[in-house]
């Protein structure tokens, strides 16, 4: 990706979060189901990463480093309205 690519895509996310479109509880919690679906869609493929990057079985990366992010997605989940 190009660097005016780039700073055209941040200058967008920057008029977006200003807008102040990422307060609202709907649009943070959706946010947040949004991140674990990703995470999910691409579990094998961060599993590898982490197999070919650190050496760790999948277990382990899952115990580690997804099991991990699941845990504290549902935690804010939980407690987001607070």
């Amino acid at each position: 990706m190009e660097s005016e690519q780039i700073k055209k895509i941040v200058n967008g996310q920057r008029i977006f979060f200003d807008q102040g479109k990422t307060k609202s509880y709907n649009f943070r919690i959706e946010q947040l189901f949004n991140l674990k679906a990703g995470i999910k869609k691409y579990e094998s493929e961060i599993l590898a990463a982490l197999h070919a990057d650190m050496h760790k079985p999948n277990f382990e990366a899952f115990i580690s480093e997804i099991g991990i992010l699941y845990e504290e997605i549902g935690v804010v989940i939980d407690h987001l309205k607070e």
